[in-house]
């Protein structure tokens, strides 16, 4: 995914979206399941519970439970509704040591349920509410560099339409990632009609240097693509807003 195009693509390909065509498609003959992470990770548990079914039982008490999803100590939640994007830093990858393998399917079937079970929170979260019923999106982007792994936090929202001006509606488009050498970083664009602004938070201030030094190259592509520019700017620290925010309903039925 090295363009916008492609992104995009990606992105109706997957999720929410790749879910509405499996369904649109039933009886009419299997659609392709592309690169859909869920799917792809549903297919693994298949093979991995049909290998495990050829192996003795381990005994009682010896399998370990996947790690709580809600222990933000040890990774940050998916981009929740009502809730403030996190920066989520690299993770390395997960222990699975080398054992017997009715030991080892047994690690990965935990991790691959972990991670389901992380989507699906997401999922959940983006439906749509009674009392909120703008657009909602929200989507996790891996970026892979050689065996390092970072996260994109994205959110897309509609804002309410007390805010419309002109009949035009307001987009806000909020990302966070970690990047090696570059630190936390936050964004903030609001779009509305063809006015774009764009504000970035960088914790390191090198980063926050680096950023001001393309701002006017943002401006001039936001301009090559029609858009003209309201503010663009680069602040060192985090956006303003609660730094911690109260837990969602949808994590305390899960708790409960």
């Amino acid at each position: 995914m090295s363009s916008a195009t492609q992104i995009k693509k990606a992105l109706f390909d997957s999720g929410v979206f790749f879910e509405h065509k499996l369904l649109q498609g039933v009886g009419k003959g299997a659609p392709l399941l592309g690169n859909d992470i869920k799917a792809e990770l549903l297919k693994l548990v298949d093979v991995l519970m049909r290998i495990n079914a050829t192996q003795p039982a381990p005994p009682p008490g010896t399998l370990q439970p996947p790690q709580s999803l809600l222990k933000t100590d040890a990774l940050p939640l998916p981009p929740l509704r009502g809730m403030e994007l996190q920066v989520q830093a690299h993770v390395a990858p997960p222990n699975i040591q080398a054992s017997p393998v009715g030991d080892l399917l047994n690690q990965l079937l935990n991790h691959v349920d972990a991670a389901l079970a992380r989507l699906q929170i997401s999922q959940l979260s983006a439906l749509p509410v009674v009392d909120q019923p703008q657009v909602f999106f929200t989507f996790e982007l891996p970026l892979r560099w050689g065996e390092r792994v970072d996260v994109v936090q994205l959110r897309i929202e509609q804002e309410k339409s007390g805010k419309e001006k002109n009949g035009e509606r307001v987009w806000t488009v909020q990302l966070t990632f970690d990047l090696e050498y570059l630190g936390p970083i936050y964004v903030r664009v609001n779009l509305q009609g063809q006015q774009i602004s764009t504000r970035f938070w960088a914790e390191q201030a090198q980063a926050a240097d680096l950023f001001r030094q393309y701002l006017s190259d943002l401006e001039t592509r936001f301009a090559a693509v029609g858009l003209s520019t309201g503010t663009i700017s680069c602040h060192i620290g985090r956006p303003p807003g609660p730094v911690a925010a109260p837990t969602p309903a949808l994590l305390k039925d899960l708790e409960a």
